[in-house]
């Protein structure tokens, strides 16, 4: 069994036939995009979580170029051209990932949308980051040393003074 479908199988036990029938990389991404869509629509934060994982896997840790190239095109590409869907991105995209994801999130934006799509990510970070600290802070106050809750969205050291950046070329 290839690593992707393997991988796909351990973050999405819920969709053994999408997985097992799958071709490929490609196709798989394609027939997740309903699932990402429904969970996206339902804020079915968990499932939105597991899905943005295996696209990261892909993306990052895959050695087999198939399954980079389909995580790039066939699911960050998409995300960006539907508006409702942008909530998820600063919730699931850390600082670092959305500017080496830049040129693909540009792909069906011009530059006013993705200007947009920037403004959109940084004010919403900002926002999640502000409420994980609350609870953090809450949590410590309420719970023994060593004990931390970091929120509900992706959280990576390298976005420390990290910011997407709006302009540049597709």
């Amino acid at each position: 069994m290839s690593a992707w479908r393997r991988r796909a199988l351990q973050l999405l036990p819920e969709y053994p036939e999408i997985i097992e029938t799958a071709d490929t990389p490609m196709f798989l991404w394609t027939e997740l995009s309903y699932p990402f869509s429904r969970a996206a629509e339902e804020k079915n934060t968990d499932l939105l979580q597991r899905i943005f994982d295996l696209a990261q896997w892909c993306w990052k840790e895959s050695r087999y170029d198939e399954a980079v190239t389909a995580a790039l095109i066939g699911f960050y590409e998409n995300i960006p051209s539907h508006k409702e869907h942008w909530w998820t991105i600063p919730r699931f995209v850390s600082s670092a990932d959305f500017n080496g994801l830049d040129q693909v999130f540009r792909y069906f934006l011009d530059e006013v949308q993705f200007a947009e799509l920037a403004e959109f990510y940084l004010r919403e970070r900002k926002l999640l980051e502000k409420d994980a600290l609350k609870t953090k802070k809450k949590n410590e106050q309420s719970c023994p040393p060593n004990s931390h809750a970091l929120g509900s969205f992706v959280t990576d050291p390298a976005d420390t003074g990290s910011a997407p950046k709006a302009s540049g070329s597709r």
